[in-house]
């Protein structure tokens, strides 16, 4: 079973907009899955956030891993959050049973 996690590398926010301070409106983002034996995968993305029509402002100082988990995954939906993961998964199965195999001259042993 793999385990998945984000980690948010940096934002992108405006200064101000309508009011409002340092409104993030891009997340650069890390995914991860680690099998717990020692293989991980690692994917990199920039996902985009709205800002037209805030209804709920989030203090960039009160914001957390959760809320922008939150956004990131409401973004991509479960078909996208579903399409890294077997992205993620078939870059540790790789790892697992590599399809080439580099090997030495039999007679080197």
């Amino acid at each position: 079973m793999l385990a998945y996690s984000w980690e948010f590398l940096r934002f992108k926010c405006y200064q101000t907009l309508n009011g409002m301070s340092k409104v993030v409106f891009a997340i650069d983002w890390r995914y991860s899955a680690d099998d717990g034996l020692g293989n991980t995968a690692v994917l990199y993305g920039t996902q985009e956030v709205p800002v037209d029509g805030i209804v709920e402002f989030v203090e960039f100082a009160d914001l957390t891993p959760e809320i922008i988990a939150g956004w990131i995954e409401g973004a991509l939906g479960m078909d996208g959050i579903t399409a890294l993961q077997a992205i993620l998964s078939d870059a540790i199965n790789l790892q697992i049973n590599p399809p080439v195999l580099s090997l030495d001259a039999p007679w080197a042993s």
